[in-house]
């Protein structure tokens, strides 16, 4: 039953209900190609703010583009 969600998650169209898609760990570090020390590095740092419910870590997708958005470098 777990699976099923977790594939309903992954096509998620946020604009359609207006929520905001939540990603585990797993999740971000597929999404950002990231390893799991980075991830928790940026959570350590402050840099990308996550959500403890029940043990798990979890990210909302804007608090993920909010982290893009800051280190983002402007083209000339």
């Amino acid at each position: 039953m777990k699976k099923v969600h977790f594939l309903q998650q992954e096509n998620y169209a946020p604009e359609a209900n207006n929520l905001d898609p939540i990603y585990n760990t797993d999740q971000l570090m597929k999404v950002l190609n990231i390893c799991r020390r980075t991830a928790q590095n940026l959570r350590d740092s402050g840099r990308l703010t996550f959500y403890k419910v029940g043990g798990k870590i979890l990210y909302r997708h804007s608090d993920i583009i909010q982290l893009l958005d800051k280190h983002k470098i402007q083209s000339f």
